[in-house]
Formats: structure tokens, C-alpha cells, sequence
């Protein structure tokens, strides 16, 4: 090599962000020459495919033991109890105000979940509505998840479900419309809800749907049969 080659050659290692230890390793070893092939086109350069990111986990099914209906008192606390009765009344006798598609689940796969799960009962053009509204639109669309449900995706150990939901879909409020709640002291119709706080843990609280308006990000889990 003439000592303008090599002068050629240090201006291309460098016009090219070529370093030092670049060059090192070119040196080293039969580099040179498989380098040569692609330049007398004997061979050609295949670029290392781009890892693709791993797809979350799916917890496995949980299972909803019916035989053990959820207790609102054991759950929430001493004077709550599930709506009894018509809306206007006291929540106090009839029957439980209930989705009953719901109760009839004892499965709860997060395989099955997908973006169209998570409802608002929102029409096009609103921004606001009342949480009756929402529960009687919610009711028509898709069965809705019952507080049974909240209450074992909110035990799970690790509330793997739920990460995994919050990973997958980015969910951080989930309401329960399929049981309507009736709230002490004040008698006030609701559904229980969980949220995701910042730290990652879920916790569970009430939202109230008499008297309450509720907005696009307040979401509701719906199910299929």
C-alpha cells in the first residue's frame, strides 16, 4: 500500500466515524477478507434483524367462586348493602339490583379482554353524563362486570390481572356497574370501582351514580357472554 492509499484510507476511516478500536477489530482476525468479498461483490451484507419486544404475560383465568356471593359488608363495611328495589325507592327491599348475565360467570379470562371491554356509554358529541344514564345505556351494550369480580381481580395475589390490563391497555379505572350498591349513611346509589395509583397497586373505592355526573375517562368493564 502506497502511502497515498493509506492516506486515503485514514480520510475514509474518519469521513466514516470509523475510531480507533474500529480499526483494531478490522485488523484483527480475517475480517479484512470478508470484507473484500462484499467489496468484489462475492458476498453481500445481511443486517441483524431488530429484536422484537416481548408481548406481556396473560395471567391465567381466574376463577369466580359463585358459591360465595360478594359481601358488601365483609368488603366495604358495616351498613353497606346491594340495592334493593326500584331506583326512586330506599334500596332497602326487592331484589337485588344485579346484573344477573354477570353473577352467571365463574370465569374471568384476560385473554378474552380487548380494547372494546372498557366502556363509557358516551355517544359522540358528549362530554358529561348522569351515572343513571350511564348504567341503563352500559346495561344494553354489554353484560357488566359485578362487584365479585372486582373483588377477586382486587385479591389476586400480586393483582397480576389488573397490571396486566394497566399494561396492555393502559386501564387505570375500572367501574362495576353490574351491582348497584346502596351506601351508608346516606343511602345513595353507587357501584364499586378500582383505580391504579401510581405506585402500581390497585385500590378500590365507591362511585356514586345518583346525583353524580360522570365524564369520558370514568370506565366501565364490560363482558362478554
Amino acid at each position: 500500500m502506497t502511502t497515498r492509499q493509506a492516506a486515503e484510507l485514514d480520510h475514509a476511516f474518519g469521513r466514516n466515524g470509523w475510531t480507533s478500536e474500529d480499526v483494531k477489530k478490522l485488523s484483527a482476525g480475517n475480517t479484512l477478507v470478508q470484507v473484500l468479498r462484499v467489496i468484489r461483490n462475492q458476498a453481500e451484507i445481511v443486517p441483524k434483524p431488530k429484536s422484537q419486544p416481548a408481548l406481556p404475560k396473560i395471567p391465567a383465568p381466574l376463577i369466580i367462586d359463585r358459591t360465595t356471593p360478594f359481601n358488601p359488608v365483609a368488603f366495604i363495611g358495616q351498613g353497606s348493602t346491594i340495592w334493593r328495589g326500584p331506583k326512586d325507592g330506599d334500596g332497602l327491599i326487592g331484589e337485588e339490583e344485579q346484573d344477573k348475565r354477570s353473577l352467571a360467570l365463574t370465569v374471568f379470562d384476560a385473554s378474552k379482554i380487548t380494547a372494546a371491554n372498557f366502556q363509557t356509554g358516551f355517544y359522540p358529541g358528549e362530554t358529561v353524563i348522569t351515572g343513571e344514564v350511564k348504567l341503563v345505556r352500559l346495561t344494553t351494550q354489554m353484560i357488566q362486570a359485578d362487584a365479585k369480580i372486582a373483588e377477586v381481580l382486587y385479591r389476586e395475589e400480586g393483582q397480576k390481572t389488573l397490571r396486566h390490563l394497566y399494561d396492555t391497555f393502559g386501564v387505570t379505572w375500572l367501574e362495576f356497574m353490574g351491582t348497584v350498591l346502596r351506601n351508608y349513611p346516606y343511602g345513595s346509589r353507587g357501584v364499586l370501582l378500582l383505580r391504579r395509583k401510581f405506585s402500581g397497586l390497585w385500590i378500590w373505592n365507591h362511585s356514586l351514580i345518583s346525583g353524580r355526573d360522570f365524564v369520558a375517562s370514568n370506565w366501565a368493564l364490560g363482558l362478554a357472554g
